[in-house]
């Protein structure tokens, strides 16, 4: 076989099923690997990549493709192709492909990959986010009625109740900037959390985009998430800073929680108050599959 499927069961209100069928329908055979427990797609595709696979399709939300992508990086082969099946609570990785693709079958991509000081280390394809961001993501993770803007919308305000800014030194290439901080996100692609935070970003042009929120009231920071989900972040906000670089360093006094692609990468308790992120030019070779 050339090609298997990665797929989550739980994925999509279990839409899982029913989309790897029409798949099967259109491709023919293939061999299905099913998930079991967190952190299974990434070995699953590891393994995949060593026993000679040309394609590996995750079927599932961004947490699935999230584990596939890392464990085909992680087997250091070239060559295979990323297939994705979008199954999803939001789905960003296949919405900012498919705004690009057009009549492209296939892209190569640009991947990030984030250093801790204390040694743990994530690639990411999509985004990767501290503050306001990571709280999103914990709150979002106790709500399973919900999906897409919705979902990550009724996740932001819970957040909100709960975070306050910090002091974080913030690094871009050259320029370091040192205030409090709400929000700090690092886009590959177009969306985090079903929110278009980087509008102008391309999933293959060697830059990340990223967006700063500095010292947000509450009530601001609630007006402006539905503007955010409508028309993306204001470009002339005076506490709203978007910019682009190639690689980027955070440090901070306090314990930083941080997501890569929406699945936790640190959490309060690790300790983690410093980290580097790099790019890397079109590493990965990606289709999207419908």
């Amino acid at each position: 076989m050339t090609a298997c499927i990665i797929f989550n069961p739980h994925a999509g209100r279990r839409r899982a099923k029913q989309r790897i069928a029409k798949y099967l329908q259109q491709f023919g055979q293939t061999d299905l690997l099913a998930t079991t427990h967190a952190g299974h797609a990434r070995e699953l595709a590891r393994e995949a990549s060593h026993k000679g696979y040309q394609q590996i399709i995750a079927a599932g939300g961004d947490g699935t493709v999230h584990e596939v992508a890392c464990g085909i990086l992680e087997s250091n082969d070239t060559n295979v192709r990323l297939g994705i099946l979008p199954i999803g609570s939001a789905n960003d990785f296949a919405w900012s492909l498919r705004k690009q693709l057009g009549n492209m079958t296939s892209l190569r991509v640009d991947v990030g990959h984030v250093q801790a000081s204390d040694g743990r280390s994530d690639y990411f394809v999509e985004s990767i986010g501290t503050g306001l961001s990571g709280y999103v993501t914990v709150e979002s993770r106790k709500i399973g009625w919900l999906q897409g803007i919705p979902l990550y919308a009724l996740a932001a305000f819970r957040a909100l109740l709960r975070y306050r800014t910090q002091s974080i030194q913030i690094r871009i290439d050259s320029e370091t900037y040192d205030e409090k901080t709400m929000l700090f996100s690092v886009l590959l692609g177009k969306r985090e959390g079903s929110f278009v935070l980087a509008p102008d970003a391309l999933n293959d042009d060697g830059w990340f985009d990223t967006i700063h929120a500095t010292n947000l009231r509450i009530w601001q920071a609630m007006l402006l998430i539905p503007r955010i989900a409508v028309a993306g972040p204001p470009k002339n906000h005076s506490a709203i800073q978007l910019g682009r670089g190639k690689q980027i360093h955070l440090r901070s006094d306090q314990e930083l929680l941080i997501h890569t692609d929406g699945e936790l990468f640190a959490v309060e308790g690790d300790g983690v108050q410093e980290l580097t992120i790099n790019i890397i030019p079109q590493r990965l070779e990606v289709s999207l599959l419908s």
